[in-house]
């Protein structure tokens, strides 16, 4: 039996399957994402950043979370609060409250490690937005530590919180956990619709625009998985049971991960980018300017001795394009293309010159006297 200390009957009443398929098959897909993200990092882009090592915290947090949520279900979680077995309470209340924290870093360390990868593609340019990242990360810090110490010290004795029986007093369960819910809550909405007023400025091809922010307000879907997860507060605060509670935070921690690494994992399809436009997302790079055919660049004039231009005779007009580019994102994430920046703000120049006389004064004069 996989429930310990009870009979067949109370073990196939468990919710223990779905518990531990929804935690196994999460964890597994999430530590896939982070591999790739690493492959990428480490091997394509060389440049590992702060970003990736938060990152690589969370998905620790993340696994330690989900094997001691695995392993409450041989304890008694995901049965009815009266059929769990009264041999495996004690330790069962440990590790559950044990559990608490260790979800409170997970989700810390994801919005933390998608503020650290805005700072890394933001150019330095982008001050207000750079002060505002680092504002928004500080907050995160902060709300999600005071939160925390809010659920290890919501007893008094401490040893309340995990031996029920002991005198003394709590907060009360739902009002303290739904605050600290819409807290969480309100950081992932912020922290994944940051970066989207910066993307709609961008002067590229609105096709691409909105793949650029669907790509992050993509992780909104973690916003979901919070807003279930604190539904299910309201049956804990009735019943004690926490089973769906603790699969809704499965399910949030993991979803939170991989969607904060899908934007580094760019790179590993920039040849199939590369085909729907120049470079990564179809942006330009700064090395690969180039005159279109009808245009002749600024270089290609040049004036005699005499001061005359030189004729180009065969047009009415010629027309004169360059390009300068101002670099937005990426000013120091290397691979993309060979060091170049792979969202720029490009401003074309055009210069047209009406066609003049450009004969020579004395071709003139001998038409003149002709």
């Amino acid at each position: 039996m996989w429930t310990l200390h009870t009979t067949p009957e109370i073990n196939d009443e468990s919710a223990y399957p779905t518990i531990v398929g929804v935690a196994m098959s999460m964890t597994s897909a999430m530590l896939l994402i982070v591999a790739l993200r690493a492959y990428v990092r480490f091997k394509i882009v060389k440049a590992p950043g702060m970003d990736d090592y938060v990152t690589f915290l969370a998905a620790a947090t993340c696994i330690i979370y989900n094997v001691l949520a695995v392993y409450q279900t041989r304890l008694g979680l995901g049965l009815p609060v009266a059929l769990r077995p009264k041999p495996s309470l004690a330790e069962y209340s440990v590790i559950q409250f044990s559990s608490r924290p260790i979800y409170m870093l997970g989700i810390t360390c994801y919005k933390v490690a998608l503020c650290f990868a805005y700072l890394r593609f933001v150019s330095p340019g982008m001050v207000t937005f750079r002060r505002l990242t680092w504002s928004l990360m500080g907050f995160i810090i902060i709300s999600h530590f005071a939160c925390t110490l809010v659920i290890i010290l919501q007893c008094r004795p401490f040893r309340k919180s995990f031996e029920a029986s002991l005198p003394g007093s709590c907060l009360p369960l739902y009002p303290t956990w739904n605050a600290t819910a819409a807290i969480t809550i309100a950081c992932d909405i912020i922290v994944f619709l940051l970066p989207v007023p910066v993307f709609a400025k961008l002067q590229i091809d609105r096709r691409r625009k909105m793949g650029l922010i669907f790509l992050f307000v993509l992780g909104l879907f973690t916003t979901i998985c919070s807003v279930m997860r604190m539904l299910q507060i309201r049956q804990v605060a009735k019943d004690g049971n926490n089973s769906t509670l603790v699969i809704w935070g499965t399910a949030e921690i993991n979803v939170g991960i991989i969607l904060t690494c899908l934007p580094a994992l760019v790179p590993l399809f920039r040849k199939h980018l590369r085909g729907m436009g120049r470079g990564a997302f179809g942006y330009t790079h700064g090395s690969d300017r180039q005159a279109t055919p009808s245009s002749t660049r600024l270089k290609h004039l040049s004036r005699s001795p005499a001061g005359h231009v030189r004729a180009m005779p065969k047009k009415a007009a010629t027309r004169i394009q360059d390009s300068d580019e101002d670099s937005i994102l990426a000013a120091d994430d290397r691979g993309w293309e060979t060091d170049r920046h792979w969202i720029r703000r490009t401003t074309e120049v055009h210069i047209t010159r009406a066609d003049r006389d450009v004969r020579s004064d004395e071709q003139k004069d001998r038409e003149r006297f002709t």
